[in-house]
Formats: C-alpha cells, structure tokens, sequence
C-alpha cells in the first residue's frame, strides 16, 4: 500500500489535533482528575472523533458561562 501526501497530510492533522486537545485537557484547572482521565480515554480511543468531541464541549462550555 503506498501512501500519498493527502494521507500524510490527513495523519498529522489528527496527530496535531489530538496533541492539541490532550494539551487543553490536562492544563484545564476546572475538571476533576476523573474527568481528564475520561477525556483522556476519549480523545486516545476515538481518533478524530475524540478531539472533535472535546473541542465541541469546550466551545459550548464557554457559550454558556458567557449566558
């Protein structure tokens, strides 16, 4: 199987995301050491979806408090 550059491309954007969302997850005061190990699993487990899912949450977390 050869690779090509969109697969490459397609790899560091969900390595970069999920990095990124890790990041977030545990330099975040506000969520118990239980949540972060949740998020954690989530966003390992669930390439794509995980870091998609957490950065929905944050964003809708944020809306709210602005309420």
């Amino acid at each position: 199987m050869r690779f090509n550059f969109l697969h490459i491309a397609v790899l560091l954007i969900l390595v970069a995301l999920t990095v990124s969302a890790l990041i977030h997850v545990w330099l975040r005061s506000d969520i118990p050491d239980t949540g972060r190990i949740i998020w954690t699993l989530i966003i390992v487990l669930l390439p794509g979806l995980g870091p998609l899912l957490w950065y929905c949450w944050r964003l809708s977390m944020k809306i709210t408090q602005r309420s």
